[in-house]
């Protein structure tokens, strides 16, 4: 056994006394330390909480840390797995959700960092514990998360050009040293996707780039009528005047359809039983279909830039998608991250403008360059209620917070106790970082 870890074992003095002399080894381990009053309470708190865990664990591990034949670092919150806020929500395969309703039955979506593509798998474990003290905000214009201190971030190293598990409470004290692109987030991902030929409803084959298209224009400029035996028909809405209207006539006829317009409302329709009947399914509240979301990134990038036509904006490397509605602004999410791109939206409140009573509307703001966000401030934030988190085989989730989007870190193998328990007792303790 090591001396300086025998040296541990001795009487307790108090921890005032210890914390003003700063002779102990707990100070001196913290490159962080700065002698003040709250350190004083934190370091009074932490001995205190640190005690409650050694009564609490297995009596092999708590007599092995006392001896100094194992050190568990950080063992004031060794009984507290990472977590997240409850307003957090998390890709799964049948869209973003929050973490405190996440089931084992649910698909999560994770990054696998060996073979670069990312994963869907069901959760290992679900954690939900009470949380009192204070969680940390890392906030920026194009990322949030908000976080127990424990919680270990997924982050690129800029210097070392390489990913790792960092403590929240590691990164929020650096952060007040500084301010250079040290720590990034990782914001994009590749996905992996179908690219059939063509597509089939009902008895009607339809190219699948054509296809694409159509949704996408429907989706932003669309409606449909249908009334068993007597009416189906399907319009889109555009200036007709504009290169807009003309591209819109010529997908449809090249679907094999007959498209004719009506100049009195400004649309192009055309009659299809099966299609109408097809996209009655995804209509009130629209969404986009889930053969669309399986496609390949190529063909999800052509849906991205045709919905911005019809109800967004293009500006160089820069697009706006627009919509009123939650489901919609969540289909189209999930579908900017498959084509590869980085995401974030916000919401602008409705009224009144020019006589007309306007609805709120969500902003998306996809882009395909910057593939992270650099982290360079953080605050700690007073939080009292409960905490959630998950557990998936990559250790990796991508995580929605305030409408900012980007990869981060699940827990690690379940709480210390557990960990201790099970390796003390089949005679085997040992551990291993994250990778």
């Amino acid at each position: 056994m090591d001396n300086s870890a025998r040296s541990r074992k001795r009487k307790d003095k108090s921890p005032v006394d210890e914390y003003l002399g700063n002779n102990n080894w707990r100070l001196k381990e913290n490159a962080n330390f700065n002698r003040s009053f709250s350190g004083l309470l934190s370091y009074i708190a932490d001995k205190e909480m640190a005690r409650y865990v050694l009564k609490k664990m297995p009596k092999k591990a708590a007599k092995a840390h006392i001896n100094g034949d194992i050190h568990i670092h950080n063992l004031s919150r060794g009984t507290i797995p990472y977590c997240y806020h409850p307003d957090t929500r998390i890709l799964t395969s049948s869209g973003f959700k929050k973490i405190s309703e996440i089931t084992f039955e649910d698909e999560i979506a994770t990054y696998n960092q060996e073979v670069g593509i990312v994963e869907y798998h069901k959760p290992i474990r679900i954690y939900k514990k009470r949380h009192d003290g204070f969680l940390i905000h890392f906030k920026g214009q194009r990322h949030s998360l908000l976080v127990s201190p424990d919680q270990k971030l997924f982050v690129y190293l800029g210097k070392r050009g390489c990913y790792e598990f960092i403590d929240a409470d590691e990164i929020y004290n650096d952060l007040q040293k500084i301010r250079y692109k040290k720590y990034g987030l990782l914001r994009q991902a590749k996905w992996e996707g179908e690219h059939p030929e063509f597509i089939t409803v009902g008895e009607k084959r339809i190219r699948i780039e054509l296809f694409v298209k159509f949704i996408a224009w429907w989706l932003s400029e669309g409606s449909v009528k249908y009334e068993e035996g007597e009416h189906y028909e399907i319009m889109i809405y555009q200036n007709l005047e504009t290169e807009k209207a003309k591209e819109i006539y010529r997908v449809i006829e090249e679907m094999g359809f007959r498209p004719f317009v009506v100049k009195s409302s400004s649309a192009i329709c055309f009659s299809s039983k099966e299609l109408a009947k097809y996209l009655l399914k995804i209509y009130k509240p629209k969404r986009v279909p889930e053969e669309i979301k399986r496609l390949d990134p190529a063909l999800l990038r052509e849906f991205i830039l045709t919905y911005a036509k019809g109800d967004g904006s293009i500006r160089d490397n820069s697009i706006a998608l627009y919509t009123s509605s939650e489901i919609l602004r969540d289909d189209l999410l999930e579908v900017a991250l498959r084509s590869g791109a980085t995401v974030s939206y916000s919401y602008y409140e409705g009224g009144e403008y020019e006589g007309y009573q306007c609805k709120g509307i969500y902003h998306i703001y996809v882009g395909y360059t910057s593939k992270y966000s650099w982290l360079k401030r953080a605050e700690k934030v007073p939080y009292h209620g409960y905490v959630y988190d998950v557990e998936v085989p990559n250790h990796t989730i991508l995580v929605e917070y305030e409408g900012k989007v980007q990869w981060s870190s699940n827990c690690h193998g379940g709480s210390l106790l557990s960990l201790l328990e099970k390796g003390l007792f089949s005679g085997a303790v040992h551990s291993s970082p994250a990778k």
